[in-house]
């Protein structure tokens, strides 16, 4: 079993911004997959990226004609952590292919 280390400063802002508790580095980063986004720290301050919830399989020759399967991410108001967000862009595609 991996030792959990403390959770880091940047996982910390975000996860207090959203309400959110985990007891180490490792339980935030799992924490962070399940409402689809990656957390990384610049300077001292949060990157938030929002993970794709489109994912492509491929065939066992490796072409792209696999199937398409959309991530189903745990919703979250992510208004608290606006400003953080790299790639804002993918948020709004979300909630795009979420209303259909």
């Amino acid at each position: 079993m991996k030792k959990e280390y403390p959770v880091g400063v940047a996982q910390a802002k975000v996860l207090k911004a959203l309400g959110l508790q985990a007891a180490g580095f490792e339980s935030a980063k799992a924490l962070f997959a399940e409402i689809g986004i990656a957390v990384s720290s610049k300077r001292g301050e949060p990157e938030i990226y929002i993970l794709d919830d489109c994912i492509s399989s491929v065939t066992e020759y490796g072409e792209g004609e696999g199937d398409e399967v959309r991530m189903a991410f745990k919703s979250v108001d992510f208004s608290p952590v606006m400003q953080w967000i790299v790639n804002p862009e993918r948020l709004a595609a979300r909630r795009l292919a979420g209303e259909k």
